[in-house]
């Protein structure tokens, strides 16, 4: 009884501080976007293994590449590697039991350099210059977003645009819609 919710408490404390600790990591650059997850928007999915679930509306799915994410988040304490206070094995265990775990599928996802830049070759075809992205295709984890986004705030929404490409909320700060009011002349 009592053990048994203390054991619940501490699994959900645990996967609370993993899920904080992705987060934080992203807004702080170290956990990237088609490297270390790909948000999908999908109206069912499905595995080989298992029937299709049908969302009836679509839904954002997180793809998360769980080997790179411990890597990343992992730091070795008494020569264990751990993530926050879990060793990878655990924290697996309950992620794959998490009520918003849906299974695991073979995802693309980019590779790093040492620096954390996309790793690439630079092609020239044509007259016309290509990155051509090092991928990997890893079992990723996948998990209903919107219901850990709920759960524990996470926000990996992250949005790309082109280098001549400018954010609404710049046009709208930048060129007010309304004219300055003009002034009135003061007779002197």
């Amino acid at each position: 009884g009592i053990r048994n919710q203390n054991e619940q408490l501490k699994k959900n404390s645990d996967i609370a501080q993993f899920w904080h600790l992705l987060d934080s990591n992203h807004m702080q650059g170290r956990i990237i976007s088609r490297a270390h997850f790909v948000l999908r928007l999908q109206d069912k999915f499905s595995t080989s293994t298992s029937e299709p679930i049908d969302f009836g509306r679509n839904k954002m799915l997180l793809y998360l590449n769980f080997q790179n994410v411990v890597t990343s988040l992992g730091q070795r304490i008494n020569g264990t590697m751990v993530v926050g206070k879990l060793d990878p094995v655990s924290l697996e265990s309950y992620l794959r039991t998490h009520p918003a775990f849906l299974g695991t599928k073979q995802t693309r996802f980019r590779v790093l350099t040492p620096t954390g830049q996309f790793d690439s070759i630079i092609e020239t075809k044509d007259g016309v210059v290509k990155h051509k992205y090092k991928e990997v295709r890893p079992m990723a984890f996948v998990f209903d977003y919107e219901l850990l986004k709920n759960a524990y705030s996470l926000n990996l929404d992250t949005f790309e645009r082109e280098e001549n490409e400018v954010a609404e909320e710049e046009l709208k700060s930048s060129f007010p819609l309304t004219p300055p009011p003009q002034q009135e002349e003061l007779p002197f």
